[in-house]
């Protein structure tokens, strides 16, 4: 599943693509992955299932911005998503 939700993130941000200009173009595959990687262990780190949906997607995409644009930490990144994703009835 993560290599297709890579190709799938891909497909929108990448060189050529609808939204590669949040990247100006230039974003790599490699660091597609690193952000789905990022999220995955979120996502395990909480018991959360990583659905590889839309949802993921835009994290995904917040993850990418957060470390290649704003030079975020890791740290900063984790703080993020631990304030903000989820995927419940309850949240």
């Amino acid at each position: 599943m993560k290599e297709e939700f890579v190709d799938y993130v891909f497909s929108f941000y990448g060189p050529g693509e609808v939204y590669g200009k949040h990247f100006n173009h230039l974003l790599t595959r490699d660091q597609v992955e690193f952000g789905v990687n990022i999220l995955q262990h979120h996502c395990n780190e909480r018991g959360i299932e990583f659905m590889g949906d839309s949802y993921d997607r835009e994290y995904t995409l917040s993850i990418m911005q957060q470390y290649y644009i704003c030079n975020d930490s890791l740290r900063e990144i984790f703080t993020f998503l631990s304030d903000n994703y989820c995927y419940s009835d309850e949240d």
